[in-house]
Order: structure tokens, then sequence, then C-alpha cells
């Protein structure tokens, strides 16, 4: 019974796979992305059934490789290596267990792209913050304006509209400014008109 189950999953799981070599190769990530899920979903649970039936080789073995390699096809790392831990828990072939450490090795190496990618997304995101200084300069055609902080540091801030409005009301004024920095470009976003004081 356990193997008519574990087949009837394995080809159910097979068929969402193909699913998503075709919706990928049409450029649906997305929809790719949904059916390796569900691919991996059904083989991991194809590949349990065996989980304790050491003796049942390379049928063990092969489906906790199958399942490993679709869930790091859908990007889930975690549950990709406990797969693969699963399949050298057991008596695989050695041309098995071969697979399964290359897999583990690109695994590895698809984390740290990933890690990669994600720092290089947060040192570029826009960082927001409240500066106080004083408006000592201001260019009407570059739109730039310089902001002479309370550390006596100045800073070119670009204002993305209504700088004569901005020269005119809140020139040689104490404000506190929100700017917001983008790699080594700092724009204007709001003056805190709360904060203003007139200089002596």
């Amino acid at each position: 019974m356990k193997q008519n189950n574990s087949k009837e999953l394995h080809r159910e799981a097979m068929k969402y796979a193909q699913d998503a070599i075709v919706a990928d190769a049409k450029g649906g990530k997305t929809a790719a992305f949904t059916l390796y899920e569900q691919a991996f979903a059904l083989e991991k649970e194809a590949a349990n059934l065996f989980i304790l039936s050491f003796e049942k080789e390379p049928t063990r073995s092969v489906l906790f490789r199958s399942a490993a390699s679709l869930a790091m096809n859908c990007k889930q790392y975690d549950e990709a290596k406990r797969m693969i831990h699963l399949g050298l828990a057991g008596n695989a072939p050695d041309e098995i267990v071969n697979e399964l450490l290359q897999l583990s090795k690109q695994i590895d190496k698809a984390v740290k792209n990933a890690q990669s990618v994600s720092e290089k997304v947060k040192k570029t995101k826009p960082q927001h913050f409240w500066v106080k200084g004083i408006l000592k300069s201001a260019d009407a055609q570059t739109r730039k304006m310089t902001l002479v902080s309370e550390d006596s540091k100045p800073s070119v801030v670009l204002v993305p509209q209504g700088l004569s409005a901005i020269v005119r009301d809140y020139w040689e004024q104490n404000m506190s400014v929100c700017i917001v920095k983008h790699g080594k470009q700092f724009t204007l976003v709001e003056i805190d008109k709360i904060f203003m004081q007139k200089t002596a």
C-alpha cells in the first residue's frame, strides 16, 4: 500500500514539476515557483513514507534527492538540506550519495548568492533621517542647497521642487529637515516647521 501511495504521489509531483518547467520557459516565473512548491510538497510526502525503510534502496534515497532538488527550485533551502540529510542517513548507493553531496554544494552556493543579493539591496535601499541645521546657500538652476548641520558639517541636498519658496521662507533659519539618502545623493523630503526658530 505504501509503495502504491508513494508512486502515485511521485507521479503527481513530477507532473507539477514538468508544468513548472514549461511555465518557466514561457516566462511565468511566479507560476513556475508555485508549481515547484506543489511538486515539492508531494515529493516530500512520498519520500517520508520511506523515512525508516532503510532497506528500500535506491527508492528511498532517490525520492529524497528528488524532493531536495524540488525544494531548491522553490528556494526552500532549509528543507532542501533536510531532505539531503535524510537521504544520506540511509544506505544510498554511491552514485546517489555523490549526487546528494553535489546538490548540497549547489544549495550552499544558492544560499550565499541570495545573502549577497540581500546585502546589496539593503545597502542601496534609500535611508531617511532627520538633520537639524541652517540653510546657507542655494542654486535655483541645479535645485541644490547647502545645509550646515549643528556639527558645522555642510551637506549638499537636492530639492525636488519649490526651491524658491524654501529659500524665501527658511533662509538662514534653524530648521529640522528630513533627508533621504540614496547612494551618495541626498534629497530633501520634508521640513519640520515645529523646530524652526529665528537665529539671533
